[in-house]
This record gives structure tokens, C-alpha cells and sequence, in this order.
């Protein structure tokens, strides 16, 4: 009977001491995870912070985001070498300075930029906002620029032709000298001045900021841009949640947005007459040949319609995922070599026993933007890297004669 107790009691210790080994396990591998994802995102934050400091300054980045991907090897506690799971930590930071946050970039080093490290380690930047130029844009149709561009449009000097990237020579709209003409016959003012009625002109060039022309871009953030741009409905209803609320009635009627009159405004092709895209106009090319998702008739006034766009796809087509995205790709491939050696010396002590254990993972991942210097490029490039993490282990052993 004693000896049956004391077996019935070694077994439930084996039992239970497995148990609570293996919720050590758990624990000791949550917390390591918890811990390197914190020191990943607080120093994300660092470096993001001190890339801030150069928001302002001529030829540097009007804002800096950072990326950082880690591979870490968290141990398994009931492995004999404590050999256990290679996890690939991500965090991302931005930080703007409030007192830049006016300022409008002037030249393509100004844009903002993503900076994206691997193991503390820079892959590259890439801009996530591009200029665009569009030409004979209609006075009253630059409200719907500046409402779907976050206020960006300005408008190239009279009497020169502007590039994307010549900043002495793009102007604010109200500001003397811009290049403009009268969209109708001009009229002599009661000082036999000739004027444009009711200020009706047409801007020879406007430059925008445009987030679907960086080199990477954000699928969801392009399609509603194009949307607002063609669908009336939508533009008003994304109209009404951004502009000022009006609450203590201290917006004059005259200054005060309308939304409806904004959104009818016809923008340079593709739009909400037509799907075509004029290059001598330079509309948002990114939109053209739209049509309704799943055929039939496009009601180009329904905020609910929903498209097909095959420029942005044919731009994301190396995805097949439903969540489309640029930068460091969801999809990864790991490759894992375990490489073992025994090694017995004899002595005048007795034999010494040494095992070594090489534990190598490489993670292959791969980076799509758009290239650079190619404003309406309509394909990305693909960069891989990869990664190496090694964990050797030793054990020896003595045993004497």
C-alpha cells in the first residue's frame, strides 16, 4: 500500500509539475513579447521625434514617419536548449511639430517621407505625397481642389511655365501676379479699369499635394480621394463632416462653405461627366476608366456607388489580398536551419563531452513602392531583404575516470 502511494504520488507531481512548467512557459513568453514590443515602439517614437527637428527647414522632409520591423527569438523554456519562435516586432511613429504644421513642402526633398528600418537598420524612404499639375482650372472649381487636397493648390507665376518642382515660382491663389485669364470678355469698372465680372478666371497652373502620386501610397485613401472627385453625393457627405461647425454663428453667410455647390463643381477629366483622363489637363489620372463595381450604370450622385477603378488596381495588382497596401508586405517566408555537433575529448581528468547547437532563422520580406521621379506611374518595384537572426547554444560535460 505505502509503495503504491508514493507512485500515485510521483505521478501527480509529473503530472502538475508539466502543467505549471508549460503556464511558465506562457507567461514568460507573453512578457517577452509585451517587453519587446514596448522597446520597439518607444524607440520608434524617439527617432521619430528627433526626425521632427527637421520639419521647417529648407530641403528636409515637412514630416517624417518611421517604421521599424525586429525579429526577436523568444526562448521555450521546455526546450532543453531553450530553442523556441523567431516573432517579427512592427511599430510606427509620426511626430509633426505644431508650429510647421502650416507650411506646405516647395520642393520634392520637402514632401513628407516614410523611413523604413529592419533590424535598426535603414531599407530606405519613400515619399507618401507627390505634386501634381493641373492646367486651365476653372476659379470657382479650386473650393473642390482645396477641399478633396487639404487646401494645397497653388498657382503657377504669369508669364512662365511651371514645373512640379520649381518652388520661386508657384504662388498662393491671392497673391499678385499669378498666372490667370478672364474666363469671359473683360469690362470697364466705373474708373474705366478693365475687370473680369465676378472675378471669373481661369488659372493657367495650379500645383496640388496629392497622397495618391507619393511613391507609396494608401489604396483606401486613393479611392475616396476619387470618389469625392466624381460622385457628388459622396464629396458633399465627406464635405459636411470636415468643414467648420458653425456654432456660435460667427462665419459669415457669405464665407460659410456650401457643400452642394462645392461638389457640383467639375473638375479637370476623369470626373463626374467623364471617365477619361486628358494629360494636356493633368486631372487625377489615377481614377480614370472608372465604372460601376459589378457593371450596370453608374448614378454618379448616389453617395452609396461603388466603383471599379482600373488604374489603382492595375497598381496593386501584385497583391491578391482584399487589404491592399505598399511598404514591408504582410506576407513573409522564413527559412530554419538547426545544425548540431558532439564533440568527445579524452583526458587525464576523464571525457569531456561538448554538444553545440546552431539555430539560424532568415526571414525573406519584401518592400513595393512606386519608383521615384515617375509622378503617374501606374506599376510599383519590388525590393527583398533579408533577415538573419542565429542562436547558438554550448553545453559541455565533464566525467572523471
Amino acid at each position: 500500500m505505502k509503495n503504491h502511494l508514493q507512485a500515485q504520488a510521483l505521478l501527480e507531481l509529473a503530472i502538475f509539475g508539466s502543467i505549471i512548467i508549460m503556464l511558465i512557459g506562457i507567461l514568460l513568453n507573453y512578457g517577452l513579447r509585451n517587453n519587446f514590443q514596448q522597446r520597439l515602439q518607444q524607440q520608434t517614437y524617439r527617432k521619430a521625434l528627433a526626425a521632427s527637428q527637421e520639419s521647417g527647414q529648407n530641403n528636409k522632409p515637412s514630416s517624417v514617419a518611421y517604421l521599424q520591423v525586429e525579429d526577436k527569438h523568444v526562448v521555450n523554456p521546455s526546450d532543453t536548449w531553450g530553442l523556441g519562435t523567431v516573432y517579427p516586432f512592427q511599430a510606427q511613429a509620426s511626430v509633426t511639430k505644431s508650429g510647421e504644421g502650416y507650411k506646405s513642402p516647395d520642393n520634392v526633398n520637402e514632401l513628407p517621407v516614410l523611413r523604413i528600418n529592419i533590424q535598426d537598420r535603414s531599407v530606405g524612404e519613400f515619399t507618401t505625397s507627390g505634386f501634381r499639375v493641373e492646367r486651365d482650372v476653372d476659379g470657382d472649381t479650386l473650393e473642390k481642389y482645396n477641399h478633396i487636397f487639404g487646401g494645397t493648390a497653388q498657382v503657377c507665376r504669369d508669364g512662365v511655365t511651371c514645373s512640379a518642382d520649381s518652388p520661386d515660382n508657384w504662388l498662393k491663389v491671392g497673391d499678385d501676379g499669378v498666372g490667370k485669364r478672364c474666363a469671359v470678355a473683360e469690362i470697364l469698372d466705373p474708373n474705366n479699369n478693365l475687370v473680369c465680372p465676378d472675378n471669373n478666371y481661369i488659372y493657367n497652373q495650379i500645383r496640388l499635394i496629392d497622397q495618391a502620386t507619393g511613391q507609396i501610397i494608401d489604396y483606401d485613401s486613393a479611392v475616396s480621394q476619387c470618389r469625392q472627385i466624381i460622385n457628388t453625393g459622396f464629396c458633399k457627405q465627406e464635405c459636411e463632416k470636415t468643414k467648420p461647425k458653425d456654432v456660435d454663428n460667427v462665419i459669415p453667410d457669405d464665407q460659410e462653405i456650401n457643400c452642394t455647390e462645392v461638389c457640383e463643381r467639375v473638375m479637370n477629366p476623369p470626373n463626374q461627366n467623364t471617365n477619361s483622363y486628358d494629360s494636356n489637363l493633368g486631372g487625377a489620372w489615377y481614377c480614370a476608366g472608372y465604372s460601376a463595381l459589378g457593371g450596370g450604370a453608374v448614378n454618379n450622385t448616389n453617395a452609396l456607388q461603388q466603383y471599379d477603378f482600373p488604374v489603382l488596381d492595375r497598381i496593386f495588382s501584385f497583391t491578391p489580398l482584399k487589404e491592399k497596401s505598399m511598404g514591408i508586405q504582410p506576407q513573409s517566408t522564413q527559412w530554419v536551419q538547426n545544425q548540431s555537433s558532439l564533440r568527445k575529448t579524452e583526458g587525464e581528468l576523464g571525457i569531456t563531452t561538448q554538444d553545440n547547437v546552431n539555430y539560424r532563422i532568415i526571414t525573406e520580406r519584401e518592400i513595393r513602392s512606386r519608383p521615384a521621379n515617375a509622378p503617374e506611374a501606374d506599376y510599383t518595384q519590388s525590393q527583398v531583404h533579408y533577415n538573419t537572426v542565429d542562436v547558438d547554444r554550448t553545453k559541455t560535460e565533464t566525467t572523471s575516470h
